[in-house]
């Protein structure tokens, strides 16, 4: 009964989960950029056709950190909706995951660069 007037009590930070929307968003540009950068590095430079088809596959994993980090924003939705976590807790990681994934598309994007050119 203590722990339900608690957890009725806290509320989660709204900045908070609109700042962790905002950057999943940013996220999902900064892997549009990364994708641009990496298909037009491997497919319209002049390579030969057996690198060119090695990395055929290169693009679709810059998408997995992606579909990752939509899948773990969704659980994570789920159990707090569920009352497995609390709401702010929930939030936290939720801002964090954006964060993360940020960092991971900005390291994937400066790979892409240097390697492509």
């Amino acid at each position: 009964m203590l722990t339900k007037a608690i957890e009725h009590c806290e509320e989660p930070n709204p900045i908070f989960e609109k700042f962790s929307t905002i950057f999943f968003a940013l996220s999902l540009v900064l892997m549009c950029f990364a994708e641009a950068v990496l298909i037009h590095g491997l497919w319209f430079r002049s390579r030969p056709i057996s690198y060119r088809l090695e990395m055929f596959f290169e693009p679709f994993e810059v998408f997995l950190p992606c579909f990752t980090g939509f899948a773990m924003r969704f659980n994570i939705s789920n159990m707090s909706k569920a009352g497995q976590i609390r709401s702010s807790a929930a939030v936290w990681l939720k801002f964090s995951l954006a964060i993360m994934m940020i960092v991971t598309y900005i390291a994937i994007l400066r790979l892409a660069e240097l390697t492509t050119h």
